[in-house]
């Protein structure tokens, strides 16, 4: 387990009730202290009000975004005036290779992802 900042509350989101059930049992205490909270919800449509957040951080779940545009419009919602948003994948010349992309992934080079954010409320 990882420390926890006392000065912190952590929120996570996602779309698979398995991982938000596994999670709330991995981390019983935190969340009995009001440090920690999880979600099931779809990115597009997060459970939170309007600059509830000064951090987003995200570890490849851009390649499953069936409307991305949709997705940074909630993340742009959520997050605070100021607040940083992090985006983590593999770049499509590495994820290319990979036998199990050809199952619902959506591949992105680097220039893409600039793109994306660029177009939709990240310059």
């Amino acid at each position: 387990m990882f420390e926890i900042n006392p000065d912190i509350t952590y929120v996570g989101c996602d779309f698979s009730e398995k991982m938000v059930e596994e999670s709330t049992k991995n981390n019983a205490q935190l969340i009995a202290d009001g440090k920690v909270a999880f979600h099931f919800a779809n990115a597009a449509k997060l459970p939170l009000h309007d600059a509830a957040v000064n951090k987003i951080f995200t570890i490849n779940t851009l390649y499953f975004w069936d409307n991305p545009a949709d997705v940074l419009r909630e993340l742009h919602r959520v997050l605070q005036p100021k607040g940083q948003l992090t985006i983590t994948i593999r770049p499509k010349e590495i994820m290319q290779h990979y036998p199990f992309v050809k199952y619902g992934f959506t591949l992105y080079a680097k220039e893409d992802v600039v793109d994306l954010l660029n177009n939709n409320h990240f310059p």
